[in-house]
């Protein structure tokens, strides 16, 4: 079965400042792409990280430090100077993380007419299978979660032993319930004693989805939707249900939905 990164990851977590009030079409991640606030250089000392909460040293590197992503490195066509990379002191593990207000719009949300666009960079370092790995976390009122969704970076393989990043990116419909969103960006350490799991880029982007069955957006509910959605489906990314995983189930709730129309 098709399924996302346990919870047991968020562990733990603070929370950083929220967001209040979050508009529609923006990108709602305070700091994304680790430019506010000073850099270590090469990722081995750990540095304040506006807007995040830090967790075993996750730090900031600069492009073009030794032994890191460079400036024409893979990755985001729209990086600055800095980026996030996992940190020194040999942890296997660490991480950012920071919540996200979103119950101004909590009447559109239980309604499932809010969509999510989540998106980041992420890579590491030649042949050493460090790693990173971009979370979202669902909660309800009471800080339970109910659904996540994740976005899972490249190993050396998927990389081909090349210093860099690429991109992952997915899309939903907020759950029900939910009035926050945790962000977690975790990095995870295989080999050397610096974590280069590293991430550039980052987004969380909302959208008003007044026909949730319309999955391509087009203004109508016709076989088009059925084509994307099983081709999101194919793509391990159709988790209609918001359940943590994509499966028959979601093909059972997004053909429920799309015989209702709009």
């Amino acid at each position: 079965m098709k399924t996302l990164v346990g919870t047991s990851l968020f562990l733990s977590i603070g929370v950083c400042s929220a967001i209040a009030d979050p508009p529609f079409d923006t990108n709602l991640i305070q700091n994304p792409s680790a430019e506010s606030g000073p850099s270590s250089g090469s990722g081995g000392v750990p540095v304040p990280v506006p807007g995040w909460n830090v967790i075993n040293n996750a730090t900031v590197a600069s492009y073009g430090a030794q032994g890191v992503a460079g400036t024409q490195s893979p990755g985001s066509p729209n990086r600055g100077n800095q980026f996030f990379i996992g940190g020194p002191d040999g942890q296997t593990l660490s991480s950012l993380s920071q919540t996200i207000d979103i119950s101004p719009i909590a009447e559109a949300i239980d309604l499932g007419r809010v969509g999510f666009r989540m998106a980041a960079y992420l890579g590491g370092v030649a042949g050493q299978d460090d790693s990173a790995l971009l979370a979202a976390v669902f909660n309800d009122t009471n800080g339970d979660s109910v659904g996540t969704g994740n976005l899972i970076g490249p190993t050396n393989f998927g990389r081909n032993n090349i210093t860099g990043m690429l991109l992952r990116q997915r899309t939903g419909t907020i759950p029900p319930g939910t009035r926050t969103v945790t962000l977690v960006l975790s990095f995870s350490r295989a080999a050397t004693t610096t974590n280069d799991g590293c991430a550039d880029d980052l987004s969380l982007v909302l959208s008003l989805n007044p026909c949730p069955s319309d999955v391509n957006t087009d203004g109508g509910v016709d076989g088009d939707d059925v084509i994307v959605f099983f081709s999101e489906w194919d793509a391990n990314n159709a988790d209609f249900n918001q359940d943590g995983g994509t499966d028959g189930d979601d093909v059972i709730a997004f053909f429920a939905r799309w015989d209702e129309g709009c």
